[in-house]
């Protein structure tokens, strides 16, 4: 399984837009809903630090997704950074 993971800084203001967009029944799920490949996008909230979000694209299929871009990410964010991709070990 290919597994994307990207980390975020959210303005203030955008923080409940921020969720439903990229929580998991958001706009970026839906974009990959249509490859077969896709499994999920959960959504991850750091509760130390109350702007800063992760989410993690998993797959079946080797990094099909990496050359996606959402702009409306940058809008809502003060920062974005890609931490990586990854494939897990052990499944088969």
């Amino acid at each position: 399984m290919f597994v994307a993971l990207w980390e975020f800084e959210v303005k203030p203001r955008s923080k409940k837009r921020f969720q439903k967009v990229y929580g998991p029944g958001g706009d970026w799920a839906k974009l990959f809903r249509s490859d077969s490949h896709y499994q999920e996008t959960p959504l991850l909230h750091d509760p130390e630090h109350p702007a800063r979000f992760q989410f993690l694209d998993l797959a079946a299929g080797v990094r099909e997704f990496q050359g996606i871009a959402c702009r409306r990410i940058r809008k809502k964010t003060r920062w974005e950074r890609k931490i990586g991709w990854f494939e897990s070990v052990g499944h088969g």
